[in-house]
């Protein structure tokens, strides 16, 4: 599996089809971008590891969201 088709590999599902993602690993930069559109409205992503200054400004990019802080990892909700 290359670093790609993992980022990648949640467009199997359509837009709107989670409820919860967790993101974790590898990728979590792209990962984060890549499943904006997967949650639905009032589904979260959790971010692990979100204290890494190197995610800042993937998370700053997340529009329509709204962020929960937890320790070292974030919350974040869908908002529309």
């Amino acid at each position: 599996l290359t670093y790609k088709r993992y980022v990648e590999s949640i467009h199997t599902y359509p837009d709107n089809y989670f409820d919860f993602v967790l993101i974790d690993g590898r990728c979590r930069k792209e990962c984060l971008q890549q499943a904006r559109t997967k949650v639905r409205v009032g589904g979260r992503i959790f971010l692990d590891d979100a204290d890494r200054e190197h995610y800042q400004n993937s998370m700053r990019s997340l529009e329509n969201f709204s962020r929960q802080a937890l320790d070292r990892s974030v919350i974040f909700t869908r908002l529309c």
